[in-house]
């Protein structure tokens, strides 16, 4: 189930993209802000708050990171204890969609996204209204990736992906071009869709780096610019010149927390400027949920919602 190179200890269960209603809340200043029935979404990167790139601003590369579902046990459970920092009210999104169960789904969607939007925003600082963007991987960050770039104002969004029930998720989201990279040259068709201009922004959700890298590397706009969200333990062959002569940049992102990336990302679900009821593709309930990690290596849904 877990293919990658981030923090891990074992044994933890697993689940780090939830939502749920608070039932109880433990001593001290920093639970006030919440009641309990407040229904929360809530930060997976569990950030210190003292050492020093904490204090300087960058809580998704903390010393002392911990990783909910990874480094500590996990929302795959009936209950799950997390730091109150860390927790978000989803109101917003309840008022979004009037069935409850489907904003419960939804507000479980949220991390992902927020994941897509540290990488394009925070990371490599966005684009311009009417940019080319490119996404390759289209899973629930790719698909977030694709909302985020629609909503704000990418003129055309194309998206390679290999499988085929995610090219039509990636299409239902909002790109106008969907390939797959295995049938198709990627760059070549960036290059053809573009007018020759290229991507002005590039985003990496495969974790396929290797494979996607070079691609990119020969559409870069002048100043484009690459976003590497998705997670590989493999060396990426570059060429640099490419990157100079194109004025190209390179941003590698690592997670969602700061920045107002969460409460950013729950007002663009709630107004309904991403829509994540769309890639919900199945659910099963908590006792079926070795079935459900069996049907997410097929690579066929988009986002599997496991209900306790």
């Amino acid at each position: 189930y877990i293919l990658y190179p981030g923090l891990t200890k074992f044994p933890a269960i697993l689940g780090h993209e939830f939502s749920g209603e608070i039932v109880e809340i433990g001593p001290g200043p920093e639970g006030e802000q919440f009641k309990v029935g407040d229904r929360v979404t809530a930060e997976e990167m569990v950030w210190c708050g003292h050492c020093r790139a904490c204090r300087d601003g960058f809580p998704n590369h903390c010393a002392n990171l911990e990783e909910i579902g990874f480094t500590i046990d996990g929302a795959m459970a009936e209950y799950i204890v997390v730091q109150a920092k860390l927790c978000w009210s989803i109101d917003s999104i309840f008022e979004r969609y009037p069935d409850e169960e489907t904003a419960w789904n939804v507000a479980a969607t949220t991390e992902p996204t927020c994941v897509a939007y540290n990488g394009i925003f925070e990371r490599a600082g966005g684009f311009r209204p009417g940019a080319y963007v490119v996404v390759y991987g289209a899973g629930p960050i790719g698909l977030g990736a694709i909302q985020l770039s629609k909503a704000s104002g990418a003129a055309k969004v194309i998206a390679f992906e290999v499988s085929a029930p995610r090219r039509e998720l990636a299409k239902k989201v909002g790109a106008e071009a969907v390939y797959n990279p295995i049938e198709v040259s990627p760059s070549e068709v960036v290059m053809d869709l573009t007018g020759g201009a290229g991507a002005d922004l590039s985003v990496e959700a495969a974790g396929a780096p290797d494979k996607t890298i070079p691609e990119m590397e020969k559409t870069l706009a002048i100043n484009g610019k690459i976003a590497q969200i998705g997670r590989a333990a493999t060396r990426v062959p570059m060429y640099l010149e490419n990157f100079q002569v194109r004025r190209g940049q390179l941003f590698g992102a690592q997670g969602h927390s700061g920045h107002a990336i969460f409460p950013s990302v729950i007002r663009m679900m709630g107004s309904g400027l991403i829509d994540n009821s769309k890639i919900i593709t199945s659910t099963f309930p908590l006792a079926q949920a070795l079935d459900a990690l069996e049907k997410a290596t097929k690579r066929e849904d988009g986002k599997i919602v496991i209900k306790p």
